[in-house]
């Protein structure tokens, strides 16, 4: 009876911090309109552009910022956590620190090449966003290892939120590209004070540090895949560029935003919620395959029926939206809305592997994925757009279904599994 409870509690648990970081998202959406209109309305093209570049720096760098590290510490045991934590946050800090110094570097190339000393200084202006988050990292993480999503989508709404109107505020005001930029470092502190807010992490001084070399087995593999996770979301516009023009790259740039745009906020906040989740199965009964079966039951499957709706009813929203103008895009958007699902299963199983200790795995079944999914749309791009997307969605579903078996084989059977610590089993 306990054991029963207990269940349904994990389940309400999941369901309630997916719609937590879904409806913060949402907010974000909605105020990223305000911002949108003050820019169309006040920023030239060549202004759009040098935000362009400030902005693109910041995001590839900040790639980096997810190196595992975090994913160790939700994944460890109560036992290791004390140790573990505080060698992460001094990683937190030594990677913001080396983040830091990086992007200024590259903002002195790129002020160079471009002969701008202003793209230059707002890329160095955006490298001390990375300064002020180590003090509140083990904080997050620790929200997260909680499955606390209640705060963290509520700080991370007020922060981008508040991105948004500063932005729509600095734009009307006259600011230029900056308008852009500035918010980003001036709202980082909203984000530091909400994670640190009540303490969640009091560092214990007598634990003794994990050893960094141990702390990286677990984290460079999660770093490799969320490197090709990112790899795999942006290199397909270069593909379709490169072979199609730039004109069709501009089709498809829509199509992807007006299909995926909705899949890509919900499978955000299905990932954000489930690892932890499948962290806490694992510490709890010794393995996280119960609690994958169960979240993809009561929050996959449902939101992939949502994604099938929104395919069929991308006939109807999107002259209505977008104008009929767009009616030509109708069945690329209904098209990449059928990806969705496979994007669900796909990083469902990815996040297994890295919860039940297997990091490696992840990297090698990440990388798979990646490596057919822009090989298939680099196949189909030689034919025409529609070939393309119609062959990325096929083999992305092809290969979610392929991987699904076989990530839960993997899991059923014993092997060595590398934990945060290091410790193998």
């Amino acid at each position: 009876m306990i054991h029963t409870v207990r269940n349904m509690l994990a389940r309400h648990t999941l369901l309630k911090n997916i719609g937590w970081l879904a409806s913060g998202e949402a907010v974000s959406r909605v105020t990223r309109l305000f911002a949108a209109i003050a820019l169309a309305r006040t920023l030239t093209p060549i202004e759009f552009g040098a935000a362009a570049v400030a902005i693109t720096v910041f995001e590839l760098v900040r790639v980096f910022n997810q190196n595992g590290v975090g994913a160790a510490v939700v994944a460890a045991s109560d036992k290791e956590l004390p140790g573990l934590i505080r060698t992460a946050h001094l990683a937190g800090w030594l990677t913001g620190l080396v983040l830091a110094i990086a992007q200024c570097g590259i903002a002195v190339i790129i002020a160079r090449q471009t002969g701008s000393a202003d793209i230059g200084w707002m890329i160095a202006c955006l490298a001390g966003v990375y300064l002020i988050m180590p003090p509140g990292v083990a904080h997050g993480w620790m929200l997260q290892r909680t499955q606390n999503m209640r705060r963290l989508a509520t700080v991370n709404a007020v922060q981008v939120s508040t991105d948004n109107l500063l932005t729509a505020v600095l734009a009307l005001s006259g600011f230029g590209p900056w308008a852009i930029v500035l918010p980003k470092l001036v709202t980082a502190p909203i984000w530091l004070v909400g994670v640190m807010w009540g303490r969640p992490w009091r560092p214990d001084r007598t634990a003794k540090l994990a050893a960094p070399r141990k702390l990286l087995g677990f984290a460079a593999p999660v770093l490799g895949s969320e490197l090709l996770t990112a790899m795999r979301m942006h290199v397909d516009k270069l593909i379709i560029g490169a072979v199609c023009g730039l004109e069709l790259l501009g089709i498809y740039y829509f199509a992807f935003n007006a299909g995926l745009g909705l899949s890509s906020a919900l499978s955000t906040a299905f990932n954000g919620a489930f690892y932890p989740n499948l962290c806490e199965s694992v510490r709890r009964t010794g393995s996280a395959l119960s609690a994958f079966h169960k979240g993809m039951r009561t929050a996959g499957a449902p939101l992939a029926g949502l994604f099938l709706l929104q395919a069929a009813a991308v006939p109807i929203y999107v002259p209505i939206i977008f104008g009929a103008e767009w009616s030509h895009a109708i069945p690329l958007i209904a098209i990449l809305c059928l990806s969705g699902p496979a994007k669900l299963l796909s990083d469902g199983c990815a996040l297994l592997l890295r919860a039940n200790g297997q990091p490696r795995l992840e990297l090698f079944a990440v990388s798979a994925m990646t490596l057919i999914c822009l090989g298939s749309l680099l196949l189909g791009a030689q034919i025409g757009l529609q070939a393309a997307v119609i062959a990325l969605t096929l083999s992305a579903t092809l290969t979610a279904l392929s991987l699904y078996p076989l990530t839960v084989s993997l899991c059923e059977t014993p092997t060595q599994r590398t934990h945060p610590s290091g410790v193998k089993s």
